[in-house]
């Protein structure tokens, strides 16, 4: 599991659709480089491939990546209990 930065609105964010956003966004990310990645490699075949920037190329090959219904319900599920944790420290 990687482990992410949580900063939407500041650092006591407490509105669940803010952070689920931020989430979502932070998934594609994450699995847009991943594909680029794993297709450019580190085998003899992949050294035919002159990419200057890794970013450039991931969101070439990404343009189409699709958050599911699975992802979003449990983005929606860890917003939640993230919202809440913060509204518990605050009340503190």
């Amino acid at each position: 599991m990687q482990y992410i930065k949580f900063r939407p609105e500041g650092a006591h964010c407490e509105n669940v659709e803010a952070i689920a956003g931020y989430l979502e966004e932070v998934l594609k990310g994450i699995r847009k480089m991943k594909l680029a990645q794993d297709l450019i490699g580190d085998d003899e075949k992949s050294a035919g491939f002159l990419i200057s920037n890794m970013n450039d190329f991931a969101d070439e090959l990404s343009a189409g990546i699709e958050i599911t219904l699975f992802d979003r319900r449990r983005i929606k599920e860890r917003a939640r209990a993230l919202a809440e944790r913060q509204r518990k420290i605050r009340k503190r």
